[in-house]
């Protein structure tokens, strides 16, 4: 939220991604949209099912369609295990 204000005008569809946080309410499962690292990636923190995060894919994919952008959704699992040394 520190830096997101000031890089949206730069994104085409940012600001109309990032509006999602202000609407959790009607996208059961999402916790929050964020600019993944420097950008141009953005990512999702959500809970629920597949269905859920497919539909939240699809709203961010549209939202950057209406600014003319081409987008595409990864629906990827969190990895609950961390690092491992195989010996």
């Amino acid at each position: 939220r520190l830096h997101q204000p000031y890089r949206a005008p730069l994104a085409p569809g940012l600001s109309e991604v990032l509006a999602l946080n202000d609407q959790t309410s009607q996208y059961p499962g999402l916790l929050g949209v964020a600019i993944s690292g420097a950008g141009s990636t953005l990512i999702a923190f959500t809970l629920g099912d597949q269905a859920a995060r497919e539909a939240i894919g699809r709203a961010m994919v549209e939202r950057m369609a209406s600014c003319g952008i081409s987008a595409k959704s990864l629906n990827l699992e969190v990895d609950r295990c961390g690092r491992t040394i195989n010996t």
